[in-house]
């Protein structure tokens, strides 16, 4: 949802769920040379000198980023990233041993003044919506998922935080917001535009919505919510994010 209203202001363009490390993932499906060429013909001569199977390497991926962000700019666009930093922090069943650092500001080192925003979910929704990928499903553990999670707050620390939750409840108060720290012009247009949008990763289920709203709490998620309460790390996540304990 987050990334479709992103996606339908008139002056972005968006690279959805990509990073180094996620770049093979799903066969290309975030790959940004794949994207670019599938959802932004006007840039795709510009990369036309990048192999999208080498983008593993931080050090090619940033300078693709240089290529798109140049372009881009040409065209009077603003380049918005949308990390899948899942492989850099909890990795399992992608990537092993975890990494436990972000790939994308590996790739931005040196090259970008990056304006990031940090977008959080309840933890125990969130650990059911990513077990309802097959592949992660019957890997990931409450135990791994939670260490991960706390290694992900303190790597992003200083980043502006949103939580999910308050942006689907009051959207037309917290999308300025996050605007504002990514350097964007809001544009009020698009909470109605981003129901055609369709150029994007994610949920197949949710990017037909066409209404934003909180979604109903699964039963799924109240299991995870019972397996993560298992442990007292829980209680202490949930007040680092601002939710009840």
């Amino acid at each position: 949802m987050l990334a479709r209203v992103i996606a339908a202001l008139p002056e972005v363009v968006l690279l959805s769920e990509t990073n180094p490390r996620s770049s093979a993932l799903y066969s290309g499906y975030m790959n940004p040379v794949v994207q670019v060429r599938k959802w932004s013909p006007e840039l795709a001569l510009r990369i036309s000198t990048f192999d999208e199977h080498e983008l593993g390497y931080p050090l090619r991926f940033g300078e693709l980023l240089e290529c798109l962000y140049s372009a881009a700019e040409k065209l009077s666009l603003n380049l918005v990233v949308r990390d899948f930093n899942y492989v850099d922090f909890i990795g399992i069943p992608f990537v092993w041993p975890v990494p436990n650092d972000s790939s994308l500001d590996l790739a931005v080192a040196g090259r970008f003044c990056v304006s990031p925003i940090v977008v959080v979910r309840h933890p125990a929704d969130q650990l059911a919506s990513l077990r309802s990928h097959r592949a992660i499903h019957a890997n990931l553990t409450a135990e791994h998922y939670l260490k991960s999670y706390f290694t992900f707050l303190s790597a992003m620390k200083g980043a502006p935080l949103f939580r999910y939750e308050d942006i689907v409840t009051d959207p037309q108060v917290y999308f300025p917001q996050i605007c504002s720290h990514l350097g964007l012009r809001w544009d009020l247009n698009a909470l109605e535009r981003f129901a055609s949008i369709d150029k994007i990763t994610g949920n197949p289920e949710g990017s037909k919505e066409s209404v934003i709203r909180e979604p109903r709490k699964t039963d799924a998620a109240l299991l995870a919510d019972e397996e993560l309460s298992r442990f007292g790390a829980y209680s202490e996540l949930l007040i680092e994010m601002g939710y009840s304990a």
